[in-house]
């Protein structure tokens, strides 16, 4: 498939190194990546204890006033961490 991204890398885990890219040594804003590597945390504590995705959380103020998320999240708003997981990977869900 044609990839229009700006950089972009292929990282193996297991070998520990980048085996294919596109720009991928420039500097970039961390976009989308602090969203990936968020929801892989997640993913890696649920590996742990499933129960992580029925926590609660509040939204804070600081949460809510993010500019350019498509979240429609509030200030005081409670919601699961599957909610939040599943918010935070959505089109621009920042």
């Amino acid at each position: 498939p044609a990839v229009t991204c700006k950089a972009w890398a292929v990282y193996d885990y297991e070998k520990d190194e980048v085996t294919q890219g596109f720009r991928d040594t420039a500097k970039r804003p961390p976009a989308s990546l602090t969203k990936i590597m968020t929801a892989h945390i997640i993913l890696k504590l649920c590996a742990l204890d499933g129960e992580v995705l029925e926590e609660e959380m509040t939204v804070s103020e600081r949460a809510a006033g993010v500019i350019g998320t498509s979240a429609g999240l509030r200030a005081g708003d409670i919601l699961t961490v599957r909610d939040a997981l599943y918010g935070l990977m959505l089109p621009s869900g920042n």
